[in-house]
């Protein structure tokens, strides 16, 4: 009868072999089970943003810039491409909250914004120089 050792040193490797036989189709259908994001936003700069969107079924897709105090559509593109986008320059607009919302058929994708002008107040305290001057108390 062989060591259990030794026979264990030789089943590893097959044991190894089988693991990876068998997890392969559960890697595989997650895979497929993810889908990639359709909406993608990258921020190019502090005012300016990309806004990428897929669809790769060709369905009615909407892209909007909408400003939420008052829900107006400040801008708005239709599309029924593979792949489109656009990059949103907001420098010009005013304070206050936005969303980039964007539909691709049954379903919205809603991004919400936030402009804030920040004005920062700084002072600036100098190091104090000190200057002796001699007292004459000799009369």
């Amino acid at each position: 009868m062989k060591p259990f050792l030794s026979t264990s040193r030789k089943l590893l490797p097959l044991l190894s072999l089988a693991a990876l036989c068998l997890a392969e189709p559960v890697f595989a259908q997650r895979a497929e089970e993810t889908s990639p994001q359709p909406v993608g936003i990258e921020r190019v700069d502090t005012f300016r943003y990309l806004v990428r969107i897929s669809n790769p079924a060709l369905q009615k897709a909407r892209l909007q810039l909408v400003r939420l105090s008052d829900s107006v559509v400040l801008y708005e593109e239709n599309s029924a491409k593979a792949t489109f986008g656009q990059k949103l320059n907001v420098q010009s607009l005013p304070d206050g909250q936005y969303a980039i919302v964007v539909r691709v058929g049954p379903q919205q994708y809603r991004y919400t914004l936030q402009l804030q002008t920040e004005t920062h107040r700084t002072t600036d305290l100098s190091t104090a120089s000190v200057v002796l001057r001699p007292t004459n108390k000799l009369r």
